[in-house]
């Protein structure tokens, strides 16, 4: 993966016991290698948003509604920062570039979309920037 990375022409730096950072399309980028497990792929956006008692509550609503809405992400609190993620498991064939670019674009996606929605009071505009989302339930709820 690492070697693939370069190829691609991003300039990666050596986090110790962490991984390699980079930057893609002005966001901060940690891929994370797993030695336990080769076949677990993860590229991290750390450190979004700091959390603090005033805002915990708000942001951990905040990730929730962004993990309930972006499939095959999360994002998370740790180490008292707001961290995204994107993860994947390998199988042997696929296509790196290809894994790569479907990795990072869900990645620059759900940060988008959760710090849009940490702005904007739990509202976020559509990708067509026709509708918005509301993270406040309404009436009706599907169970």
């Amino acid at each position: 993966m690492i070697k693939k990375l370069k190829e691609l022409g991003f300039e990666l730096q050596k986090i110790p016991n962490a991984g390699y950072m980079f930057l893609y399309e002005e966001l901060a980028v940690l891929y994370m290698p797993e030695e336990r497990d080769e076949k677990f792929v993860r590229f991290a956006a750390p450190n979004l948003y700091e959390v603090t008692q005033e805002n915990k509550q708000y942001l951990m609503e905040m990730a929730n509604e962004t993990n309930v809405t972006i499939k095959y992400g999360k994002v998370c609190i740790y180490n008292d920062f707001v961290w995204a993620c994107s993860e994947h498991h390998c199988y042997g064939n696929e296509d790196l570039e290809e894994l790569i670019g479907v990795s990072l674009s869900l990645l620059h996606a759900m940060v988008s979309y959760f710090c849009q929605l940490v702005e904007n009071g739990g509202v976020c505009i559509d990708v067509d920037n026709t509708e918005s989302k509301e993270s406040e339930d309404t009436d009706e709820q599907d169970i």
